[in-house]
């Protein structure tokens, strides 16, 4: 599905901000260069969420996985440019489902978990799609039901999702479906505070663009582990912690939001290198009773946003454990504003204010 017009994508070929290179192409290359790294991890409250074990994959796993998913879409009816909708928690199989629709050739419209009928059948219309992934319990709620009510004509549980991916890929059918680097990658949706939700496409060129500039900004590494706070659903979670995954070959460290007490061990002893955390979050862990205990020393980089963050904060984590606070900006239109150490030195300036090149 390629929305942006010939002389859009020309332009920004020609001036170097999109290449040619797809998501899947760096994803496969990960999984042939980094094949026993650790590539996703559950969060360790699964059964709790979903009722079954925290699985931990490799690259070379996940790329199984990935494959054995698209073969299954692909058998199942699957075309180029369909769109999935799916309503899954942080788990593992939502980060893989989102490379397995395109390597099938679809476009992966996953949705906020609190989404109900009004707005899931709005997103149905509009899209057309004719799939959709759903827990099978989820707080008390049966998604895969929603989504027989609402008549898609594919419902795949979460479990089902599982076993599909335990199928044995076909490379042949998997070689001919076409991917270029500017078909649209993921289709998220604004929250329709006042209004219907706008669905926002962005394409693998997108996604790469911002991420290469939230790699230089929060100083990301070769192999980073990056823990996943927010849904993957939208700008947050994709652009800030799954796309510079993805392009680091780095090990994706999923939470579901949100549980503080986990989080506070997932941060000290998951030997977690950059993730995201709302100002409100920076200033709960400042004032913890236990904060001269609290060992940070492995984070580098914590981004924040949706508010202003506190100086105070910013200048506590630096002192306290060397992080650098990095101020973000985005939505899920596709603008990305970033505020780091090499571009806003001065913490009381990053605190609210960001770089305005050109």
């Amino acid at each position: 599905m390629i929305l942006h017009s010939r002389d859009v994508i020309e332009e920004y070929t020609s001036r170097g901000y999109w290449g040619r290179e797809t998501l899947l192409e760096r994803f496969l290359a990960n999984c042939r260069s980094y094949p026993e790294r650790p590539a996703v991890i559950d969060p360790p409250d699964r059964p709790a969420l979903v009722g079954d074990e925290p699985r931990s994959l490799t690259w070379a796993e996940l790329g199984r996985a990935v494959d054995g998913m698209a073969t299954a879409l692909i058998r199942r009816g699957l075309r180029k440019d369909d769109v999935v909708v799916a309503q899954l928690p942080n788990v593992w199989e939502l980060a893989a489902l989102y490379l397995a629709v395109a390597r099938a050739g679809g476009v992966l419209s996953a949705l906020p978990v609190q989404w109900r009928e009004k707005d899931v059948e709005y997103v149905r219309r509009l899209t057309g799609s004719r799939f959709y992934v759903g827990a099978d319990r989820f707080k008390d709620f049966s998604y895969t039901d929603l989504g027989r009510r609402l008549g898609f004509e594919q419902v795949i549980s979460l479990s089902q999702l599982g076993r599909l991916a335990a199928e044995e890929p076909d490379p042949e059918a998997l070689a001919g479906v076409p991917v270029d680097a500017n078909d649209v990658f993921t289709l998220c949706w604004t929250s329709g505070t006042e209004a219907e939700p706008k669905g926002c496409p962005l394409t693998h060129n997108n996604w790469q663009y911002l991420g290469g500039i939230l790699r230089r900004t929060c100083n990301l590494g070769p192999g980073d582990r990056i823990l996943a706070v927010a849904p993957l659903v939208n700008m947050t979670a994709i652009g800030v912690n799954y796309i510079p995954w993805l392009l680091n070959a780095g090990t994706l460290v999923l939470h579901h939001p949100i549980n503080v007490e986990l989080l506070l061990r997932q941060l000290a002893g998951g030997e977690i290198h950059f993730t995201i955390l709302v100002p409100a979050m920076l200033q709960m862990i400042l004032k913890l009773p236990h904060v001269d205990r609290l060992d940070l020393s492995s984070v580098r980089t914590i981004t924040t946003g949706s508010a202003p963050p506190s100086p105070w904060a910013m200048e506590e984590f630096r002192r306290r454990w060397g992080i650098e606070i990095v101020n973000i900006w985005g939505q899920n239109e596709g603008t990305g504003l970033v505020a780091g150490p090499a571009d806003v030195p001065d913490l009381r300036l990053r605190s609210d204010h960001f770089p305005w090149w050109g």
